[in-house]
């Protein structure tokens, strides 16, 4: 199904805010961790974020969806919604098969 230019520009928004606020409030150690994608209901009742980290992926994730109830907070007043989106974070589904490229490559 194709996205409507209203929830492109939504994804888009949700993406940029949640960025920054795991720039400057998620301490990830030495681990880059990166968001991929946002993908956000037609009611903005949910939003799923797609994110990868360089290493400890699963402790990320699982980290960060710890703190997404905090994170909705810190969004709300930067969104003109009445619904503020339940976020949900998980893993990229490519790191896998990216971190299994590399790992033949290396032996090779």
């Amino acid at each position: 199904m194709q996205r409507s230019h209203r929830m492109e520009r939504v994804n888009v928004l949700l993406k940029e805010l949640l960025s920054n606020i795991l720039a400057n409030d998620y301490n990830a150690g030495n681990d880059l961790v990166t968001l991929i994608d946002v993908s956000t209901t037609r009611d903005l009742s949910t939003a799923l974020v797609i994110v990868n980290a360089n290493s400890n992926l699963s402790v990320h994730i699982e980290a960060l969806n710890a703190r997404a109830r905090e994170f909705q907070c810190l969004i709300k007043p930067q969104l003109a919604f009445k619904i503020i989106p339940r976020i949900t974070f998980k893993a990229d589904a490519n790191s896998n098969n990216i971190e299994r490229v590399e790992q033949i490559l290396d032996s090779l």
